[in-house]
């Protein structure tokens, strides 16, 4: 059992589903319809392959990896030019890799800031092609949002390590309730994604920064929450997954799993509605913060990956519209 929890149970599949129907009912607004790039497509797959070869990973998980990693950035970032569009793919394509296979090389990982300090080449080959990537991220971005995409990629790599190396150690104390939220943005990559949002060619920092930086510790739960509540069908109970953020945020907070979850809804909403306030005398930055939450949502329903098919839970809200 995991050192986070006591006693704790999966919700049923109907308080989920009766919990998500109203999460997306108080979110409001529309999905959007996941667009496809069959030429973006190839072009990263053909990238996450020469990874998975050269460091002999799962060939065909890397390739689902790159063509989930496609989809990220064309429904989450669908007002981007092509070209930023497959930057974002790389990125999360590698984003995955770490995620999913960074215990085969750890050693990496641990040494990931030294040697970007040193400006020695980073192995294996995926960390390489991502301090490339971040370089030429620094392009579309102005100085506050560049900076803020590599930090937020050391912390999730630094924070990834520890993970890792504390699993099945780390019991938390009953007065750490903040650290949950804590190490979920920083493994989450929440930061780099919200920076991601605003590019210098369309929002130049000299004029929008003061403005749309006031959404982003909103935007920035916004994209750890909503994942927590969308992924937790398919995690927890769908499957039997118990390590996961809503139950070490039960845990740390004394809830019932059942409880944590409405909390992270209601949290999630005040949160999407703080940005829309925020940002509502810019009606541009606006339409990107609004085309970001609801590809975020989106996401989560066109994936396979999360399930929420078995819900039908998209039909049920398409008709509430």
């Amino acid at each position: 059992m995991s050192p986070y929890l006591a006693n704790s149970r999966a919700p049923t599949k109907a308080h989920f589903e009766c919990m998500a129907r109203r999460f997306i009912k108080d979110v409001g607004g529309c999905l959007p319809t996941l667009s496809t790039n069959v030429q973006l497509k190839e072009s990263v797959v053909q990238k996450a392959q020469e990874i998975a070869y050269a460091q002999e990973l799962d060939l065909e998980k890397v390739s689902k990896i790159a063509k989930q990693s496609v989809d990220v950035a064309l429904s989450v970032f669908s007002h981007h030019d092509p070209e930023l569009q497959q930057l974002i793919a790389l990125y999360t394509t590698y984003f995955y890799i770490a995620d999913d296979f960074g215990e085969s090389f750890l050693d990496g990982l641990r040494e990931f800031g030294r040697n970007l300090l040193l400006a020695q080449p980073q192995k294996p080959l995926v960390l390489n092609e991502w301090i490339k990537l971040l370089t030429r991220l620094n392009e579309f971005y102005g100085r506050h949002s560049a900076d803020t995409i590599l930090s937020g990629t050391l912390d999730f790599i630094t924070e990834s390590v520890f993970e890792v190396e504390s699993a099945g150690q780390l019991h938390i104390h009953q007065s750490a309730k903040k650290f949950p939220n804590h190490l979920r943005i920083k493994t989450g990559v929440a930061a780099p994604y919200t920076s991601f949002l605003f590019p210098e060619a369309i929002f130049p920092e000299s004029r929008y920064l003061g403005q749309y930086v006031q959404a982003v510790p909103d935007l920035l739960e916004f994209t750890s929450f909503v994942n927590d509540i969308l992924s937790f069908y398919k995690e927890s109970i769908a499957s039997d997954e118990r390590d996961n953020y809503v139950y070490i945020y039960a845990a740390a907070h004394g809830l019932s799993v059942e409880e944590a979850l409405e909390q992270l809804v209601d949290k999630t909403v005040e949160c999407v509605r703080n940005v829309r306030s925020i940002l509502s005398s810019e009606p541009e930055l606006l339409e990107y913060a609004e085309s970001y939450i609801q590809g975020c949502i989106a996401l989560h329903f066109y994936l396979p990956r999360y399930k929420l098919s078995e819900l039908g839970l998209l039909e049920k809200r398409e008709d509430s519209l």
